[in-house]
């Protein structure tokens, strides 16, 4: 079984090309998670939270999956999304954008084909 051995996040703004309604200055705040599993393998996800459409902030969101998040599925199995997912709950529940992050750095690491969807 591996094991999630760390989780980094990090901001990460890139500029629109053109007009989007719902980022009104041109950048698109994004916070980028990337899990390292206890083998060096690796995958990425990201949160894009959106102020006028939901109540969470990209400062929100980049200090509670640092603070809460990360150190929650520390030591989970990545193939276990059902697992990690709790684990994302018990630390914090209710935010939806945050744990996708974490959750589809989870999803894209790769595995055996005898452990996907498992």
């Amino acid at each position: 079984m591996a094991a999630i051995a760390r989780v980094e996040v990090g901001r990460f703004d890139y500029d629109l090309i053109g007009d989007f309604k719902f980022f009104k200055n041109g950048v698109r705040p994004t916070v980028v998670v990337r899990l390292t599993d206890d083998s060096g393998v690796q995958g990425l996800g990201q949160s894009v939270p959106v102020e006028t459409w939901t109540y969470e902030t990209v400062e929100s969101a980049e200090t509670t999956l640092r603070h809460y998040i990360a150190p929650a599925i520390v030591g989970a199995d990545p193939a276990d999304l059902a697992g990690v997912h709790s684990r994302m709950e018990r630390a914090i529940s209710g935010i939806d954008l945050l744990h996708t992050g974490a959750v589809v750095a989870g999803f894209v690491l790769p595995q055996p084909a005898g452990r996907q969807g498992k």
